[in-house]
């Protein structure tokens, strides 16, 4: 029998209401951006880290620290290529990695981001002024 977290016990329909309102890009930004923090924390568990560590190594204050791992922070590139430097660890992975990764997990779907066709170039109707270009 599977223990139940408060959190997934508690249930209103106010709470519901407001789920069903977040758009669903915004639910998968958020859904990714908690992944990332997971992933990063674990890291620090990996290498023995606190948070007071971790700020440390990186030259950050503890509080920054503690708010990239709420998994709400929108981090820059930067600072995720310096988190794996000081974390020794791969956040980016090449796509056939990651393919594997959530296929161990049962999650084989999750790196196909929903795309839509992309129209011809031949076939767009461009008059002078709108081509993307200036002529020679």
């Amino acid at each position: 029998m599977k223990i139940m977290s408060k959190a997934e016990l508690y249930s209103s329909p106010i709470l519901e209401r407001i789920i069903r309102e977040i758009p669903p890009e915004e639910f998968q930004r958020t859904g990714k951006r908690m992944r990332l923090a997971a992933l990063i924390n674990d890291a620090m568990i990996a290498k023995g880290w606190g948070i007071k560590d971790f700020a440390q190594a990186m030259g950050k204050k503890p509080s920054l620290i503690a708010r990239w791992l709420s998994g709400a922070h929108n981090f820059t590139a930067d600072t995720l290529f310096d988190i794996e430097r000081v974390l020794n660890m791969h956040i980016f992975l090449p796509n056939e990695e990651l393919q594997e990764f959530f296929r161990s997990i049962g999650k084989s779907d999750s790196l196909q981001p929903e795309t839509k066709p992309v129209e011809n170039v031949s076939s767009m109707n461009l008059n002078e002024d709108s081509k993307p270009y200036n002529k020679v």
